[in-house]
């Protein structure tokens, strides 16, 4: 029998969850020992009594959880976590590389605002996320330095600029600017479309000295013509990411991890930032989480791995 929550309660237990990945060199992406920012957001009034942060039923108390009628809470090193879901072989697999913080208070009855606490430490809006923050003091200067696939907090408050992507089709659109759609025929000769870029760049240089521009328009610019000098490694990593076939082979959020990683690979992306929804499950909960969560844990062990 599955257990109900009632709206009261997902509320209270309002989480959204950061996985921090500092990846050196790993897997066949390594190409650097540079630190980069991967967070993955599981959004929602998930239940935190089903991983990391488990409780049990207490006698004379009605009951919380439905695994813990017949078990008990487990331990990866330092680590407690509930027999749920992937939660064993996840945990004990990375415990090693974890660092988890329970008990965080969101300081909020509603998803938006928690979610906006949680990415940016303030209730109010407009201030900068933690990926936005990473790349503005890492190197605020590639050409696509911070990748966002949508879906959580991704403002970055005019410190840095993001590219918005949802998936490896529309990244590689951005990144092949003269090809029509994924793969597709050339738009246009490809001489061509060099002066048309040489005289954009060109025109757009001339026009900015001409303006008294304030610093931070001037600094906007400046990035600008930055992304214009690194377009030729744009167009590169559009052509070594994996083929059509190949992504649509994986799950979307996997695919991102994908072009995340190839983007760190390639030296054009620091950060990134995916989001996993649905984890608001207010009815049939422990069958949705059990779902969700396999999925969570799934997709952080590929990116270790």
């Amino acid at each position: 029998m599955s257990k109900q929550i009632t709206r009261r309660t997902a509320i209270k237990s309002l989480l959204t969850l950061p996985v921090l990945s500092s990846i050196g060199a790993v897997s066949s992406f390594a190409a650097t020992t540079k630190k980069y920012l991967l967070t993955i957001q599981a959004s929602g009034a998930w239940d935190v009594t089903l991983f990391c942060d488990p409780k049990t039923n207490q006698p004379g108390e009605p009951d919380i959880t439905n695994w813990s009628t017949n078990d008990e809470i487990k331990r990866a090193g330092n680590i407690q976590y509930a027999p749920f879901s992937n939660n064993e072989s996840f945990f004990n697999k990375h415990k090693n590389k974890m660092l988890v913080v329970n008990g965080i208070d969101s300081q909020t009855n509603a998803h938006g605002i928690g979610i906006t606490f949680n990415w940016s430490g303030r209730l109010a809006s407009g201030y900068p996320s933690l990926p936005a923050l990473f790349t503005a003091t890492s190197n605020n200067t590639l050409p696509m330095g911070y990748v966002s696939f949508g879906g959580g907090y991704s403002n970055t408050a005019d410190i840095t600029t993001s590219t918005i992507a949802w998936g490896g089709s529309s990244i590689q659109q951005i990144l092949q600017a003269n090809k029509s759609g994924w793969g597709g025929s050339v738009r246009m000769d490809p001489e061509f479309f060099d002066m048309i870029m040489s005289s954009h760049k060109s025109l757009s240089i001339k026009k900015s000295n001409q303006l008294n521009l304030a610093s931070g328009n001037y600094q906007k610019i400046s990035k600008y013509f930055s992304a214009l000098n690194g377009i030729s490694e744009l167009e590169s990593l559009g052509e070594s990411l994996p083929t059509s076939s190949e992504l649509n082979a994986l799950p979307q959020n996997e695919q991102n991890v994908v072009v995340a990683l190839s983007g760190f690979k390639a030296g054009t992306t620091i950060t990134a930032d995916i989001t996993i929804g649905g984890f608001d499950t207010h009815k049939d909960n422990d069958s949705q989480q059990d779902t969700l969560l396999a999925e969570l844990t799934g997709m952080i062990d590929y990116v270790w791995d």
